[in-house]
């Protein structure tokens, strides 16, 4: 099972320098490591002390340019291209072949399924397994990842058109009752 990773975020306390500082992490209170240094230079900070957001959080909204959104920032989110883009070993983004566009090459008849949708889908998912409702369950799981949540669009739209017909028209007909 994957292993949860705890998240440091960056903190801006008032200080006498008015410069932001970084929260301390549990290692530096316990003195097995030296505390990280100013905020302002950031190949100072290394990559245990700042966690690299995925693509899910992105998705999720809680990405900036910065790093993680706390609750009290106000900060625009990052599009989940960039995050994807922006990442170490990512490709180099051409507009003639860019991978992130590849659904405008999709042979003709083949389609993805309507954004909105696969938001709502989303949405629905997250709230559900942060709702709590598995109980407290410690696991990150990435059951609705990019390839699942498509798939689940093309079932839904599928499904959708089986029953309500080519011209929608059968959305207001009831059904005969059998029996």
């Amino acid at each position: 099972m994957p292993v949860r990773q705890r998240r440091v975020a960056n903190v801006q306390t008032a200080s006498p320098s008015k410069k932001p500082r970084r929260a301390k992490s549990r290692q530096v209170e316990e003195g097995t490591r030296e505390p990280p240094k100013q905020d302002d230079d950031r190949e100072s900070i290394s990559v245990v002390d700042r966690q690299q957001g995925s693509l899910y959080d992105a998705v999720a909204g809680r990405l900036s340019r910065d790093g993680f959104i706390l609750s009290n920032a106000i900060k625009q989110p990052m599009p989940p291209d960039q995050v994807l883009f922006s990442q170490k070993n990512a490709p180099t983004r051409y507009q003639e072949d860019d991978a992130y566009f590849v659904h405008r090459r999709l042979p003709s008849g083949a389609r993805l399924p309507d954004s909105d949708m696969l938001k709502a889908i989303h949405s629905y998912a997250s709230d559900f397994y942060g709702s709590g409702i598995l109980g407290k369950c410690d696991e990150d799981f990435t059951s609705m990842d990019e390839t699942a949540l498509i798939a689940l669009g093309v079932l839904l739209e599928e499904a959708a058109s089986q029953s309500l017909g080519k011209t929608g028209d059968l959305a207001f007909v009831q059904g005969e009752k059998r029996g």
